[in-house]
């Protein structure tokens, strides 16, 4: 009785207690799920309910001071991370959810979803979400293949878990708003009492053209528009744009759609909040913090930032308390001031430069790359590069290709800025850029390229991160690849690769008024520097590797050479501080 304060912390660790066991216990399949037990946490309102009326009484008594410690310390921390720590995100093609749905209406006997028009499509997933009636059969009605079941197997498993812990639906290669109500239906149809919010990822340049009439058409659908409480999240996507068009055009595509997208949020009354997709590298939407988000269009950034941090990156920012602090700082530091004082909006003269540079950028790029007479280039990339080797080492969460079939276009942008850093040719980052500013400038263009170099941080940081990457690239190393491992025709493609790269490098400089590369960066030229000795010869030994590889080894032979193989990928990851 005169222990009030032990008595309701007792009972708290009793359910605690009950709540780690039964977590356990689904973790290791022993969990029958027959009956629930009262005593497990499963919101964070449970957990807060005790120590909030533990503070309160404390601060009525007069022990504000006892209060305000370990205790308050820990209200802080339970609403920051819940009772789960992080929430979990889900991410899927939009294809797997059209087939799901595909396989629905076939088994009611509503024909063939995937046969459907977008507004037919649209009309009947509205009418479905506002109507009480169940939608997925059993499955024992069901005609689906693996890959259905799964789908619906996930959504199936969404139901059971706690909704403080869902996060994001993402849905991978969006490209209409039927795609985003389809996972909004397959959610309330499945059960899941507090539907996870859906975000769409737009990655390819001709989806994020399309990515703002897509949003204004998803929020003219009464049934989901206000189920959504005024807010939603869009994804973006800086790797497939990147491979899909070059450097300039993805980020100049991904600044007009943010404008755009933003746009239509405000003519419909719904706060947008964008979830940018960057990998670790430059060819991938990385690099230095202050840098990226400088392509962020005012307003795009109004006090949240939302962003992934991949690969080797979580190891750079986030290795040990005091970097991880750090990190947080920087980010808080930048989105504060993007916030309160958003970069200046270029001009209508500075728009035109632009575009036509994303479209110089793109046309070029993909014709070296896509377009390449009797597919050259894909050859050249799988002979030069590690590329091969790379798919089957166990260095990436995902399969190497979105797809077993197919060349290039279906291979993932991390393979694809990996081989090249590989090489050091880093042609994702300049390809096509460098081709675009040397025709601008060739045309009498320099003057407007300075000025809004000088003018619009946009372009400045455009141009600064390929600075950077192009001071990393070695046209020589590339050459040493080619000598070993092609052909004269496929020799001769490098050569031309090597002389766009000088090219590149030249309108670089001159644009930003530079007479050597990173000129005004001595500490980070210093830093490379010393480490290009010891990448030197790792690029020596891989070089001489991949040459054995192609000869047939024996299997013994095969396995040495194959551990070499990933001890220098690795190796020359760690020297550029990069693996794509």
């Amino acid at each position: 009785e005169g222990e009030p304060y032990r008595v309701l912390l007792m009972a708290l660790r009793r359910r605690l207690y009950r709540t780690r066991v039964k977590m356990e216990e689904v973790y290791l399949g022993h969990d029958s799920g027959a009956e629930e037990d009262a005593d497990v946490l499963t919101s964070q309102a449970q957990l807060l309910a005790p120590l909030e009326l533990m503070y309160r009484s404390l601060v009525t008594v007069g022990d504000r001071v006892l209060a305000n410690g370990t205790l308050l310390d820990l209200l802080r921390r339970v609403r920051t991370f819940g009772i789960c720590l992080a929430k979990m995100d889900i991410r899927q093609e939009s294809d797997r959810h059209s087939e799901a749905i595909d396989a629905i209406t076939r088994a009611l006997g509503l024909g063939r979803y995937l046969e459907w028009d977008e507004e037919a499509r649209i009309a009947w997933l509205s009418a479905e979400l506002v109507s009480p009636r169940p939608l997925i059969p059993d499955a024992g009605t069901l005609a689906a293949d693996e890959r259905v079941k799964e789908v619906l197997a996930t959504f199936a498993l969404l139901a059971t878990l706690p909704p403080e812990c869902l996060g994001a639906y993402c849905i991978s290669m969006a490209r209409s708003a039927s795609d985003v109500l389809a996972v909004r239906l397959l959610q309330v149809k499945s059960g899941v009492k507090s539907p996870m919010r859906v975000a769409p990822l737009f990655e390819t340049r001709e989806d994020l053209q399309n990515a703002p009439r897509v949003v204004a058409r998803l929020f003219s659908v009464a049934a989901y528009k206000g189920a959504i409480g005024g807010f939603h999240e869009v994804m973006l996507g800086y790797s497939d744009s990147s491979k899909d068009a070059g450097k300039f055009a993805s980020l100049w595509e991904l600044h007009v759609a943010m404008e755009k997208i933003l746009e239509a949020g405000r003519a419909a009354g719904v706060r947008i909040s964008f979830f940018h997709g960057r990998g670790g590298s430059i060819g991938r939407g990385g690099g230095p913090l202050h840098l990226a988000l400088l392509s962020q269009p005012a307003g795009s950034i109004a006090g949240a930032y939302r962003v992934t941090v991949q690969g080797e990156q979580i190891q750079a920012f986030l290795a040990s308390t005091e970097l991880a602090v750090h990190t947080f700082q920087s980010y808080a530091i930048s989105v504060l001031e993007h916030t309160i004082s958003p970069p200046k909006l270029p001009t209508d003269a500075q728009r035109a430069l632009m575009q036509q540079l994303a479209d110089a950028s793109a046309k070029a790029f993909q014709a070296q790359v896509y377009q390449s007479e009797d597919g050259i280039f894909s050859r050249y990339f799988h002979a030069a590069t590690p590329t091969s080797a790379l798919a089957s080492m166990n260095l990436g969460s995902r399969p190497a290709k979105r797809k077993a079939a197919g060349g290039i276009e279906t291979l993932r942008a991390i393979p694809w800025v990996f081989a090249w850093t590989q090489t050091r040719l880093h042609l994702p980052v300049w390809l096509g850029c460098g081709a675009a500013l040397a025709e601008r400038i060739a045309g009498g263009g320099l003057a407007e390229l300075r000025d809004a170099y000088s003018t619009w941080p946009f372009f400045r940081g455009l141009v600064d991160l390929m600075e950077l990457e192009l001071s990393k690239a070695e046209p020589a190393v590339s050459e040493y690849y080619d000598g070993r491992l092609c052909t004269p025709d496929l020799r001769a493609v490098g050569d031309g690769l090597r002389s766009a790269l000088a090219q590149a490098k030249a309108a670089v400089m001159e644009v930003a008024g530079h007479a050597l590369l990173l000129e005004n960066h001595p500490l980070a030229k210093q830093s490379f520097g010393l480490r290009q000795p010891y990448l030197l010869t790792l690029h020596a030994i891989q070089g001489e590797v991949m040459a054995r590889l192609k000869k047939e080894p024996s299997d013994a032979e095969r396995l040495a050479l194959d551990d070499a193989m990933t001890v220098t990928v690795q190796g020359v990851a760690a020297g550029m501080q990069n693996t794509g």
